[in-house]
Order: C-alpha cells, then structure tokens, then sequence
C-alpha cells in the first residue's frame, strides 16, 4: 500500500518494535515527516523512520486503522 491510497477516515498506528512507543498518524502527516512521495510503499517508510522515544531507527511497524470517532461513511 502506498501513501497515495488512504482515505480521509483512515489512520496509521506507528509502533516502535524495540520500545513500543506508538503513535496515531494522519497518512498526510506522515507523508511530510518521512519526506517521501505519495507513491512510496508504507514498507519502505517503515525503514526509514526514527523511534522519537528510543530514537532507533528504521525499527517501526505500521498498522492502519479508521481515525477515532469517524465513520465510514
């Protein structure tokens, strides 16, 4: 899945797989903070973002979701 192909009610939880630090993240956000174009897969972000809790790098796993308190619809 690409950047380029999310929906405005979904959301992606980024989780740090050393820490377990996570956050809740608008693909547009997300989008800006890994400097990346809309068409780059999440695999390939994945390895290119930085834990802000423990700080190591490339060690995230994205999971997308619907954004809290919005349908659907």
């Amino acid at each position: 899945m690409r950047l380029s192909d999310f929906s405005s009610w979904q959301v992606l939880r980024v989780t740090c797989t050393r820490c377990k630090h996570a956050v809740l993240l608008d693909p547009k956000t997300l989008y800006r903070a890994a400097n990346s174009p809309a068409s780059m897969s999440l695999k390939d972000i994945e390895a290119k973002l930085r834990c802000t809790a423990c700080t190591r790098k490339g060690e995230v796993k994205i999971e997308i979701g619907p954004r809290p308190g919005v349908g659907r619809g």
